[in-house]
């Protein structure tokens, strides 16, 4: 997909204002009643006629909805990726010249903090092949267990058996190798974390996903936004997969800013708050729009399906959430 619009958002992790509310406060469950609201505006002279995907939020293990999407202007369709199962809409618009159009996704969710102390207890020859996640195994654009700087990682990092051991060497080698900085709209991928001098917390996430396949172990990329906050900013962390089916949570991003004394947000391996809302799981997503087939890094921003000129649109993104 080439998207060459001008996107404003919160792209990225790090506070501007974080509301001290203390960390015992987002390690209980937090209902919010949520506007995840998008500005598009054509900027050009011309009337454009555009197609719009924006991810819908879903049922998850630590979040449900108690208030089901609603939107200010219907979409054409909704449907879920055939990989990931995340579900997304597709609106087909049409602005005029100068044209500002505004969309807003309504909806009520309920988060739940999610904690496992138990990682450690697990070997690697416990993962079954009919509990695999499949899907979070493999080589996509943005992640890859294949790749030879990825296996000399491993090979430095070690042997090893005890799950809850690699995946805090893990954990440890992205925190003290990566550099936080330059956030993107989009996801950067792991060789861009190992290449550039400074990543957001999806490059943190990327990197450590490809070290925990190297290892046969199931990880994903997951997206989302902050909540609760006065400006929701978006995220990106990590899930693995346990031998027992379970999904054990990382945030390595998080926790360098945290070291850094950058964030008092919280976010660690094992351990996140309720202050998050999940929109997608997965990345190198296979979406189809109009009866054609895509991909998309992950399902978090609005995205706009190629046409001839998408350097005349703006979209803003803002997503209000209250506390309940």
């Amino acid at each position: 997909m080439n998207w060459k619009g001008v996107i404003k958002t919160t792209t990225y992790c790090l506070d501007d204002m974080v509301e001290n509310l203390g960390l015992n406060f987002y390690q209980k469950p937090q209902t919010y009643k949520t506007v995840f609201e998008i500005k598009i505006k054509n900027l050009s002279n011309e009337a454009k006629s555009i197609r719009l995907v924006l991810p819908i939020p879903s049922n998850r293990p630590n979040q449900r909805m108690l208030v089901e999407p609603n939107f200010s202007i219907a979409p054409n369709e909704i449907k879920n990726d055939r990989k990931f199962d995340n579900q997304y809409g597709v609106w087909q618009l049409n602005l005029v010249a100068d044209e500002e159009k505004i969309l807003m996704e309504n909806f009520t969710i309920k988060i739940l903090p999610q904690t496992n102390k138990n990682f450690n207890k697990f070997l690697l020859d416990e993962y079954k092949k009919d509990v695999l996640d499949k899907s979070s195994l493999g080589t996509d654009n943005y992640i890859s267990p294949d790749d030879e700087k990825i296996k000399t990682i491993v090979k430095k990092l070690g042997v090893e058996q005890n799950v809850g051991i690699i995946l805090n060497k893990t954990n440890r080698y992205v925190i003290e190798n990566l550099k936080y900085g330059k956030p993107i709209a989009g996801l950067y991928s792991y060789n861009e974390a190992l290449e550039k001098d400074a990543v957001d917390c999806g490059g943190f996430s990327t990197l450590f996903a490809s070290l925990a396949r190297a290892y046969g172990i199931p990880a994903r990329i997951v997206s989302g936004f902050w909540a609760g906050y006065k400006i929701n900013k978006m995220h990106a962390w990590t899930e693995i997969q346990l031998p027992n089916g379970e999904w054990l949570v990382a945030d390595p991003s998080i926790e360098k800013l945290r070291q850094e004394k950058r964030t008092k947000k919280f976010g660690q391996l094992g351990a996140i708050g309720s202050d998050r809302i999940i929109f997608s799981h997965g990345s190198d997503i296979p979406i189809v729009v109009n009866g054609q087939k895509y991909k998309i890094p992950i399902l978090q921003n609005p995205h706009i399906i190629k046409t001839e000129d998408n350097s005349s649109l703006q979209i803003e993104v803002n997503l209000k959430t209250e506390r309940l």
